[in-house]
């Protein structure tokens, strides 16, 4: 299988998973930049709209998920929901995917939510998804334990 880990990240949270991800599964990597400015407290304020609202951005991104078996998506949860960014990358591209895994990032939102909302966006069946929140992605334990059984079920 040639996997493609695609993710948004502002904080970090995000990126370290799909890193992770990259080198469990000798995945490819590509980061989605969001060409909004984003920064202060304003662009806070703005992204948390953005995503309760489920707004679209302007995006780079340098691989092409088409010549991928597996494409699996990062995110973190912006008002409830996906980041801009990553709605975008998903409406862009849905029609080149094979297959599409996601995962999450929050604070403490359930991570099914998330995923409801991208399985409308993407227009095919997500089988595999995962979520960590703040406290499990500062545990090790927990951490590694979801981590570990999300890669089983990535490569069953």
């Amino acid at each position: 299988m040639k996997y493609l880990i695609t993710y948004y990240s502002k904080t970090g949270n995000t990126k370290r998973v799909a890193l992770d991800l990259a080198e469990n599964l000798k995945a490819d990597v590509d980061e989605i930049i969001d060409l909004k400015d984003r920064s202060g407290i304003k662009g806070w304020l703005l992204s948390g709209r953005d995503g309760m609202k489920e707004y679209l951005t302007e995006i780079k991104t340098c691989k092409d998920p088409k010549d991928y078996d597996v494409v699996i998506v990062g995110t973190p949860v912006w008002g409830w929901n996906s980041t801009p960014a990553v709605r975008t990358y998903i409406d862009k591209f849905k029609k080149q995917f094979k297959k599409v895994i996601i995962f999450i990032t929050s604070g403490d939102t359930k991570p099914e939510k998330t995923v409801a909302s991208l399985q409308k966006l993407v227009d095919k069946k997500i089988d595999i998804f995962e979520g960590w929140n703040t406290k499990e992605l500062k545990d090790k334990k927990i951490y590694q334990e979801k981590f570990d059984n999300f890669c089983k079920r990535i490569k069953q």
